[in-house]
């Protein structure tokens, strides 16, 4: 779109990119031998969730526990449906959707009748798993902009004219919803004051988890300190792939390889970053480059978790780039506080 306004551009496409591999991903360890199978732990869930979020007129971001998801930065409905099973916790789970209402004839950011959204998460069991099948969905939300009331009403039944709202099934329980202002910070502007936060509680009472290496970890703010600490990690990471040194690599991503292998079924964070090498290079993908870093990195804009328990300069200044300067993918880190230091704690968008 030209004009006016706009897009954010780039974060949708390359997130969805990463979650359909770590679906794919999901699927690896059930063709394992039987032995391998008796040596995984017993968390491994055999349910997969997923998050499908439907909006007309705005532009949204979506957290889960207050991990960054994805941007809806284009002028046009969002349909998507992404996997959760990573970001979830055993018992009470947060979904956040900041959004903006966008008017196209008015070609302004302002509410109007015609902004909705709906939310529904959904867990089936794996495809590959014998035994009974399990399909649940539960709604968080669905609503429309009301004029009058000037504020978004949730609705009983779908604002996308599905039906009744489901609020429990099985070990799924949606709870309540909470609307507030929120500012919402893009890499070319901010929002001007009619962006939303919607927070809605999700329950899973009835499956082990493995718990998220971020949670628990402290708030996070913008101070000179912090800037430095996350300066100095970036860094550390892009010397490690600079010089393709695997072992020190593994050892920046411990925490994360280890929730993800208890979540996907791999035995330990070592035989996952296995699965992962064999599929992918550390460096950048054939015909790219690993870009340098910014000369002015402690100046960029910060990006933070709903909860600001997860932080990132953005754009994510490691990154590879073709010889013209194109875009050729990234890794998406995201640093929590452990101790007195900052640790990759989540990736976004994960180059398999």
């Amino acid at each position: 779109m030209t004009g006016k306004i706009q897009a954010e551009r780039g974060s949708t496409l390359r997130t969805l990119i990463s979650f359909s591999v770590a679906m794919l991903l999901m699927a690896l360890p059930l063709q394992t031998s039987n032995a391998q199978e008796a040596s995984m732990p017993a968390i491994r869930p055999e349910l997969n969730y997923s998050l499908t979020v439907t909006g007309e007129n705005m532009q949204a971001r979506l957290y889960v526990n207050g991990a960054p998801l994805f941007l809806h930065g284009r002028f046009e409905p969002i349909q998507v449906t992404v996997p959760i099973t990573d970001q979830l916790q055993p018992g009470r789970n947060e979904i956040t959707v900041d959004y903006e209402p966008f008017d196209m004839e008015a070609q302004a950011f302002t509410p109007h009748a015609g902004v909705a959204l709906q939310i529904y998460v959904r867990r089936q069991s794996n495809a590959l798993l014998e035994g009974e099948k399990t399909d649940e969905m539960v709604h968080l939300f669905s609503g429309r902009f009301d004029p009058v009331t000037g504020k978004m009403q949730a609705l009983d039944q779908s604002a996308f004219g599905q039906g009744p709202l489901m609020r429990k099934d099985g070990g799924l329980q949606a709870g309540p919803s909470f609307l507030a202002p929120v500012e919402m910070v893009y890499t070319n502007r901010v929002s001007d004051g009619n962006a939303m936060r919607l927070s809605m509680e999700l329950d899973i009472t009835d499956t082990p988890m493995s718990t998220p290496p971020w949670i628990g970890s402290p708030a996070l703010s913008d101070t000179p300190a912090l800037r430095a600490a996350l300066a100095a990690r970036y860094r550390e990471l892009h010397s490690i792939i600079s010089h393709n040194a695997e072992t020190d690599y593994r050892r920046k991503l411990e925490l994360v390889n280890a929730h993800l292998a208890l979540t996907l079924g791999y035995k330990d964070a070592g035989a996952l970053a296995d699965a992962v090498r064999s599929r992918t290079p550390l460096g950048p993908p054939p015909g790219a480059q690993l870009a340098p870093l910014p000369a002015d990195l402690e100046n960029m804009q910060l990006e933070f978790g709903s909860d600001a328990r997860l932080v990132r300069f953005a754009p994510d200044p490691i990154a590879f780039v073709t010889p013209e300067g194109d875009e050729a993918g990234g890794y998406g880190y995201f640093f929590c506080g452990k101790g007195e230091a900052l640790e990759v704690c989540f990736m976004q968008d994960i180059p398999y």
